[in-house]
């Protein structure tokens, strides 16, 4: 068998840029959707979260190293009259706020002893 080099080769997209088109589109779309779910799996790991365990062990006095264990690592933190208030929030509407209050998804406040004198957990 000859093969006849005389003929053009064809691409799977020479002639048609609509056919192209069409096998281009359903690859990007996949690849920004795979991208959407790694992002959305990344922020799910760096927010905090509270469940009703961790809430009845910081209610029974627990210290404020097994409570950062628990939660994690506050991303402020300030003391006033004496009282230790841990901040939480989203890191990307940092920039947005002008105090960790405007934009705090949890707060935790310890008395002057370091037990939990109050959280409050704001649903934004």
């Amino acid at each position: 068998m000859m093969t006849n080099e005389s003929e053009p080769r064809q691409t799977s997209c020479s002639g048609n840029s609509s056919a192209c088109r069409c096998r281009i589109i359903p690859i990007m779309l996949f690849a920004i959707l795979v991208m959407a779910g790694v992002y959305y799996a990344l922020y799910c790991c760096t927010t905090p979260t509270v469940n009703n365990e961790s809430v009845a062990q910081l209610q029974s006095g627990m210290s404020p190293n097994k409570i950062q264990m628990i939660v994690g690592a506050p991303n402020a933190r300030q003391v006033i009259d004496g009282q230790q208030i841990w901040w939480f929030y989203d890191r990307d509407q940092a920039q947005l706020a002008t105090e960790p209050r405007d934009i705090a998804n949890l707060t935790i406040t310890f008395d002057h002893q370091n037990k939990l004198l109050d959280l409050k957990y704001m649903q934004r």
